[in-house]
C-alpha cells in the first residue's frame, strides 16, 4: 500500500505542545491498522517569519512541475 503524505504545521500557540500528541495518536493508529504514513514537517510560524521575512524555509522560487502535470 502506498504511504498516505500528511503535511504536519505546528505554527504558534498551542500547536507545538499539541502537534506531537497529535502525530502519536496518529502513528499508534497507523501501526494498529497497517497504514503507511509518511509526516512532511513545515516551520511555517511567525517566529520563521519574524527571523527571515517569509513564513516557510521553501525556496522563493518553486521547483517546476513534473512532465505528468504540465
Amino acid at each position: 500500500m502506498k504511504a498516505r503524505r500528511i503535511a504536519v504545521i505546528a505554527g504558534d500557540g498551542i500547536g507545538r505542545e499539541a502537534m506531537p500528541e497529535g502525530l502519536r495518536v496518529l502513528q499508534a493508529a497507523a501501526t494498529r491498522y497497517q497504514l503507511p504514513l509518511r509526516f512532511d514537517e513545515f516551520g511555517w510560524s511567525c517566529d520563521y517569519y519574524l527571523k527571515h521575512g517569509r513564513m516557510d524555509a521553501r525556496p522563493s522560487s518553486p521547483p517546476p512541475l513534473p512532465k505528468s502535470a504540465a
